[in-house]
């Protein structure tokens, strides 16, 4: 509380424990059907799914009491093809909001799949 944020603030990456969310298991990927049918149609049905990594931005401190609000976009999906095959790299944007409206942290997660070999 001494330092110069005045308050006690979370650690950098953490946002808190979720209380809500739609489908009742936060940490499963529930990637939405107009991204899943053009995967499946490209052979990624029963695709190994990998974490490729996260990345913050962190813009405002995160104090503790503070309640964040977050949201979910596909920011993009690109195809490689690699010599084990081809794989498709998403990239999901989250974006926390405190409870005043105000842009907290951004994060991009990474989830590749690798297509099964035929």
């Amino acid at each position: 509380r001494k330092s110069h944020y005045g308050n006690v603030i979370a650690p950098p990456g953490f946002f808190g424990w979720l209380i809500k969310h739609p489908m009742g298991a936060p940490l499963v990927i529930d990637f939405p059907d107009e991204v899943m049918q053009p995967l499946m149609k490209a052979g990624y049905m029963s695709a190994t799914a990998l974490d490729g990594g996260m990345e913050y931005d962190f813009l405002l401190p995160v104090y503790a009491g503070d309640i964040l609000t977050s949201s979910t976009i596909v920011k993009d999906i690109r195809e490689r093809s690699g010599r084990t095959g081809k794989m498709a790299f998403i990239l999901l944007e989250t974006s926390y909001l405190n409870q005043n409206g105000a842009l907290v942290a951004k994060a991009i997660a990474t989830t590749i799949l690798r297509a099964p070999v035929a």
